[in-house]
C-alpha cells in the first residue's frame, strides 16, 4: 500500500492533523494501539489567559478562531457536540494574583478575555474565595474522548487506521520512502505524545513529560454552570458529575493513579467547597502530558532525515492550539513553501540540542 503520510499516534494532535490531510485528499494511515492516552482523559480546557500573572497565549485570537471553526465543522460532520463554551470563574489565590489581574485588565489586548467586574464576595455560589474572583471570557472545554472515538471510526471508514503498537525497529527509513510492513509512505509524522521522549530520531528534543491525575466525582446537589479555576480546575458535567484536576508531577512519570494525587486534589477542593469535597469518587485516572521545557510545541522536519517529521509537545494547551497548528502544518506538508512559526519549529533546537 502506498500512502502520502504515515501518522504515529491518534491523540488529539494526530487526529486533527489526520482529519485535515484526508480533507485535502491525502492518503494517510494512522498507527495507534487504541489505549488510553493523555488526550482521552484530559479535561479539554480552552483558556487563552493562564498562570499566576494572567499571561495571554501569544496566538490566542487566531487559535480561538481556528479551534471554533474546526470543532464546529466536526460537530456538523458527526452530528455530535464536542466543544462546550462556558464561562470560567478564576478565584484569586492571594492578594498578589489579584494585583496581577488589575495590572492586566487595562491592557487593550486582554480586554476581550475578561468580564471586568471582579467579584469581591467571599462566597460565590457556595464556593469560598476570600480574595474574590474574575470571570474569564472565550473559555470552555472539549469532549476529547467522544471526539477521538468519532475520529477513530472516521479513519477506519477511510481505511486509514491500524490498531497496533509501533516498534521503531520495524521502520525502514530510505531516501525515497518510509517502509513499515506492507506500507510505503512518502513521510512519517510522529504524534505520539510523551513517548516522543524515547523516539530514536527525536529524543534529543527537550521534552518535559508531566504526569497529571484527574478525578471524576458524583455530587448530590446542583453544580455551578461555570468552570471554576482555583489553582486546580473544576468542570461540571451532566447528571451532577464533575471533574477536578490536574496534578503536575515531573518526577514520577507513570500512568498509575496515586493516593497522594487523589488526596491533594480533594484537599484543594475542600478549601473552596467542603460539600463537594465529600462527593463520591467515580473515577481516578492518570496520564502523562507531552510538555516541553520552553512550553512551546515541537513541529517540523528532522535535521538529517527529510522524510521524518514531528507534531507534538502541546502539553495542557492542546485543545486550544492544535486546531491552528494542524492547519499550518498541513499546509506546510502539502505546500512546502508554507512556513512553520518560528516559536514552534524544531529548527530552534538544531544548533543547541542535535548532535547527529
Amino acid at each position: 500500500m502506498n500512502v502520502d503520510h504515515l501518522i504515529i499516534g491518534q491523540g488529539l494532535a494526530g487526529s486533527l492533523l489526520g482529519y485535515r490531510l484526508i480533507q485535502a485528499d491525502r492518503r494517510i494511515v494512522i498507527i495507534d494501539p487504541a489505549g488510553e492516552n493523555a488526550s482521552r482523559i484530559a479535561g479539554g480546557l480552552i483558556n487563552p489567559v493562564t498562570g499566576m500573572r494572567f499571561v495571554k497565549n501569544p496566538n490566542a485570537e487566531v487559535c480561538l478562531n481556528q479551534a471554533k471553526q474546526l470543532y464546529q465543522t466536526l460537530e456538523s460532520t458527526f452530528n455530535t457536540p464536542f466543544f462546550l463554551e462556558k464561562k470560567l470563574l478564576r478565584f484569586f489565590k492571594n492578594a498578589e494574583e489579584k494585583e496581577a489581574f488589575h495590572k492586566r485588565k487595562s491592557d487593550p489586548a486582554y480586554q476581550p478575555f475578561f468580564n471586568h467586574g471582579t467579584q469581591a464576595n467571599t462566597q460565590i455560589a457556595d464556593f469560598t474565595c476570600p480574595f474574590g474572583a474574575i470571570e474569564q471570557r472565550q473559555t470552555g472545554h472539549v469532549l476529547t474522548a467522544q471526539l477521538l472515538a468519532q475520529l477513530q471510526q472516521f479513519f477506519i471508514s477511510h481505511n486509514s487506521y491500524q490498531k497496533t503498537q509501533l516498534h521503531y525497529s520495524d521502520l525502514i527509513v530510505k531516501n525515497d520512502a518510509i517502509q513499515w510492513r506492507n506500507i510505503s509512505a512518502q513521510n512519517i509524522i510522529f504524534c505520539e505524545g510523551y513517548h516522543g521522549a524515547q523516539n530514536p530520531w527525536f529524543s534529543w528534543l527537550p521534552f518535559q513529560p508531566a504526569k497529571g491525575e484527574i478525578l471524576t466525582l458524583q455530587s448530590t446537589t446542583a453544580l455551578p454552570k461555570a468552570i471554576i479555576s482555583y489553582g486546580s480546575w473544576l468542570i461540571p458535567e451532566p447528571k451532577l458529575t464533575f471533574k477536578i484536576g490536574a496534578t503536575f508531577d515531573t518526577k514520577n512519570i507513570d500512568c498509575r493513579p496515586t493516593v497522594a494525587g487523589k488526596n491533594s486534589l480533594i484537599r484543594a477542593l475542600e478549601k473552596i467547597n467542603p460539600r463537594l469535597g465529600s462527593a463520591e469518587l467515580v473515577a481516578h485516572r492518570a496520564q502523562i502530558r507531552p510538555c516541553t521545557r520552553d512550553k512551546q510545541p515541537f513541529i517540523g522536519r528532522h535535521p538529517q532525515h527529510r522524510r521524518l517529521f514531528i507534531f507534538n509537545g502541546f502539553g495542557a494547551k492542546g485543545c486550544l492550539e492544535i486546531p491552528w497548528y494542524s492547519l499550518l502544518f498541513y499546509k506546510h506538508l502539502t505546500t512546502p513553501s508554507a512556513s512553520i512559526p518560528a516559536l514552534a519549529n524544531i529548527n530552534r533546537f538544531y544548533d543547541s540540542h542535535f548532535t547527529g
